[in-house]
This record gives C-alpha cells, sequence and structure tokens, in this order.
C-alpha cells in the first residue's frame, strides 16, 4: 500500500526552480521597461520597474513585500554585473538602486 501510486506522484512545476524565477523576473522588467538590448536597461527603468512593484507588482494588485523586492533587485544586479564582466555593458545600473530595508522578524519567547 505505501508504494502504490509512486509512479504517477507529480513533480513541482518548474516555475518553482531558481533558475526559471530569475528568467521571469528579468522577463517582467524587458516587458515593463520596453528593452530590447542591455543598453536599454537605465536607471529610470529600474527606478520605474521598483515601484511598479512596490505599487502594484502583485496578482492582487497589490505590492510585494520588501523581501519579493530585494530578491528581484538581487536577481538583475547580479545579471547586470555578470553582463559587465563579460564585457557586454560597461557599469551596472541597479547598484545605484537604494537598498530597500527589511522588516526584522519578531521572535517570540
Amino acid at each position: 500500500m505505501g508504494t502504490t501510486g509512486c509512479v504517477d506522484a507529480k513533480r513541482k512545476p518548474q516555475c518553482y526552480a531558481r533558475p526559471t524565477l530569475a528568467l521571469g523576473v528579468l522577463k517582467k522588467l524587458q516587458a515593463f521597461g520596453s528593452i530590447t538590448y542591455l543598453e536599454d536597461v537605465t536607471f529610470q527603468v529600474l527606478q520605474g520597474y521598483v515601484a511598479l512593484l512596490t505599487h502594484n507588482g502583485c496578482i492582487n494588485g497589490k505590492g510585494m513585500v520588501a523581501l519579493s523586492i530585494v530578491g528581484h533587485i538581487g536577481f538583475i544586479r547580479r545579471f547586470l554585473t555578470f553582463c559587465v564582466n563579460m564585457e557586454y555593458i560597461n557599469k551596472n545600473e541597479a547598484n545605484k538602486l537604494d537598498r530597500i530595508k527589511r522588516k526584522t522578524p519578531t521572535v517570540f519567547i
């Protein structure tokens, strides 16, 4: 009885994989800023994207929590750093973005 149906067990959807999440973030940024080339990623586009995430980035139309926004910015920063290292672009515009403060979790004792 314990092994019944183990062959039919469903795997997690691919969207839970970390690389797929990064690709989704970059695709959202591309759609938001109408980005065709890496040079199109400017500080103003990044600021607008962060503002979008802050105010209505989620499915329900409300803003994302700070931790999610920090994750999005982190993916973008790492990608643009890779592009600078590969000499595709001259500088990482995401490094100009301010750090978003996260609330420290409350510990109940």
